[in-house]
């Protein structure tokens, strides 16, 4: 049964999906184990907020606007990882070093989200099969709680 939470849920979900599927590139894997954890939640928090801000993308995609979007939607999606994971490691840095130190090193926290964008360009060949399987996926949820919201307003 599909609810109103099941996309929602669904994107969370896949942020799953794509920190496995990203811990095969050497580019990122080490990245990601760095803090396994905060970076797992991190991905599925950025799945979420690029599913639910895309959402119309997404249901009304036809054609070659799956391509684009198999490749736009993974780069949007690596930039709120990388703000994500800055603000982390410099929540971690404050408490570690304190606020000196860490606004002293602002520039490494900057950067991140270049480099980020970089790798994602680098692990192309697992980004863009991971954009379209997550296309599919949200279309079909998007389609299926629609079409169950419809039917319980109906009945």
């Amino acid at each position: 049964m599909f609810t109103r939470w099941s996309y929602p849920i669904v994107a969370f979900l896949l942020g799953v999906i794509w920190y496995v599927g990203l811990l095969l590139p050497e580019v990122t894997r080490g990245w990601l184990l760095h803090f396994p954890i905060a970076h797992l939640l991190i991905m599925c928090v950025s799945s979420l907020l690029v599913a639910l801000s895309a959402r119309k993308l997404i249901s009304r995609a036809r054609g070659i606007m799956h391509v684009v979007l198999a490749v736009m939607l993974p780069v949007y999606g690596a930039l709120l990882f990388t703000i994500g994971s800055s603000l982390f490691l410099l929540a971690v840095t404050l408490l570690q070093h304190g606020v000196g130190w860490a606004f002293a090193q602002a520039h490494d926290f900057l950067v991140i989200p270049f480099w980020g964008l970089l790798a994602t360009g680098a692990a192309y060949y697992v980004v863009f099969p991971l954009g379209l399987l997550s296309q599919i996926v949200m279309k079909a949820v998007d389609t299926r709680s629609r079409t169950s919201a419809a039917d319980q307003l109906g009945s």
